[in-house]
């Protein structure tokens, strides 16, 4: 990675980069845009991108591996654990991080006082909110509640935090009780040049 002075940003993210699929086009067009911007931008996300990133500087924090609940759950926490320690590396070369997972964010909100970065939050939906679709309990009533927790939590730790829809700002500040002067609303874009209208 290159050492200049350029305004360097570490995008930490268990989005999975292999795949076709909105989430990681999402990933891909926020880094490339960064960089266009004249942003340092380095990426720690999941798998091998489908497609270059030009000029991010990608890191492969692993993947979360097939199988059955418990085998998959370890496997989460090792990637997780995985995308932390590149964190730590890039920690005083850096002068942001950029997350968009709350169990991530839950596990740095433990770290502060080692990662001195301010981290800004991105939030494209609260999986807690789904709680209440799961109406008589069960598991997914159970993991809706932690993640309710850990939502907050990050929320809460983050320096600031970016909403998709004015409806998710209200959310983090109405059910999180999070001060509405670190959140800023800002639109889902559109790539014009993938999706378009047909020419007549």
């Amino acid at each position: 990675m290159e050492n200049d002075s350029k305004f360097h940003i570490i995008i930490a993210t268990p989005t999975p980069m292999y795949r076709n699929q909105g989430d990681t086009v999402h990933v891909a067009e926020v880094s490339q845009a960064l960089v266009a911007l004249g942003a340092s931008v380095t990426l720690i996300a999941a798998g091998d991108p489908i497609t270059p990133l030009k000029g991010v500087h990608y890191i492969n924090g692993g993947q979360v591996a097939p199988g059955n609940f418990i085998k998959r759950l370890f496997s989460y926490a090792n990637h997780i654990f995985t995308i932390l320690r590149h964190v730590f590396k890039y920690d005083k070369d850096a002068d942001i991080l950029y997350i968009r997972d709350a169990i991530l964010g839950f596990s740095l909100s433990f770290l502060k006082p080692f990662i001195k970065l301010p981290f800004i939050f991105e939030v494209n939906g609260l999986r807690g909110a789904e709680k209440d679709m799961h109406v008589g309990g069960g598991l997914g009533y159970l993991f809706a509640k932690i993640f309710t927790f850990c939502e907050k939590k990050t929320a809460s730790s983050a320096t600031a935090i970016i909403c998709v829809t004015t409806g998710l700002k209200k959310s983090i500040i109405d059910d999180y009780g999070i001060g509405k002067d670190i959140i800023t609303v800002i639109d889902n874009g559109v790539n014009l040049s993938l999706f378009c209208p047909p020419s007549d």
